[in-house]
């Protein structure tokens, strides 16, 4: 593209170097695409024009499957970017949607996120010699469709309710207030096309367990507090040795990284003063 693409003649400062700084500031995503618009309709000599777009424009609705789609730090572009043109097919978001009847995403014809459960569909438009449009909306029930579901392991696998998710891509969220031990062999016996897993409990415990992590709590007494709150019961002697060897290992191979501890503070106990004098940061 031109150098001064996406800055209007009228715009551009007389002086070389203001002129350059001119358009690092101004080559937002909508001043690109209105440029090129501009120039395609100077070009138009028929009574009916189309017009083909990737971008994010103002209306529309995202899932979590799109990129960012930024130029100059903005995102959006305004539909009247695409004015003067009998249709404009876009591309970019996911969903099938119209911005206005004659502006529209034909969305994506497999699903590429668990954010995208709606039904596929391709667009047909038909368009008279004056430039008038009809859109029609066609469903293509192709590929495997996506389905979220929640609740608590006994929920999932009886409950009628998630019936409509067993030939379905499954992301299930186990809402069990304790931890569930191998759950996806259970799950996956109603749910063959299980794909992603969580459970709540663990969730929380890696949340708690990360807060404590701006205190500078050591190893071992991460470790601790995170198998107390996904138990709800301290780790017995010969659990709280697997852990301290475990951890010295890590240490002693660069897989974990020590930090300065208060001694005799925390989880106590021999085992944390034996890792935290092995795991003392070298010295200078």
């Amino acid at each position: 593209a031109p150098s001064n693409f996406g800055v209007a003649d009228d715009e551009a400062p007389a002086d070389a170097e203001a002129a350059g700084t001119e358009r690092r500031r101004r080559r937002t995503h909508e001043n690109v695409l209105r440029t090129a618009a501009d120039t395609a309709r100077s070009a138009l000599h028929s009574a009916r024009s189309l017009a083909l777009a990737h971008a994010y424009v103002a209306g529309g609705t995202e899932s979590e499957s799109e990129r960012q789609l930024t130029v100059g730090g903005t995102s959006l572009v305004p539909a009247d970017v695409f004015s003067g043109f009998s249709y404009t097919a876009l591309g970019h978001l996911h969903r099938p949607q119209s911005i206005t009847p004659t502006i529209r995403y034909s969305g994506t014809p497999l699903a590429y996120s668990f954010s995208e459960d709606h039904a596929k569909s391709v667009t047909i438009v038909d368009m008279s010699p004056t430039g008038q449009v009809t859109v029609h909306e066609e469903p293509i029930p192709v590929g495997r469709a996506v389905a979220t579901i929640e609740g608590t392991l006994d929920d999932l696998q009886r409950n009628p309710q998630f019936d409509h998710a067993e030939h379905k891509f499954v992301r299930a969220t186990l809402t069990n207030t304790e931890v569930v031990l191998n759950p996806r062999a259970a799950l996956e016996a109603r749910f063959p096309h299980l794909v992603e897993l969580s459970q709540a409990a663990i969730n929380a415990a890696v949340s708690a367990a990360g807060a404590e992590v701006r205190a500078e709590r050591s190893p071992f007494e991460l470790v601790v507090d995170f198998w107390v709150a996904s138990t709800n019961q301290a780790p017995t002697a010969d659990e709280l040795e697997v852990i301290h060897s475990a951890i010295n290992i890590g240490l002693a191979n660069g897989i974990l990284r020590p930090v300065v501890a208060a001694h005799g503070e925390g989880a106590g106990g021999d085992g944390d003063h034996l890792l935290c004098k092995r795991a003392a940061a070298p010295k200078a």
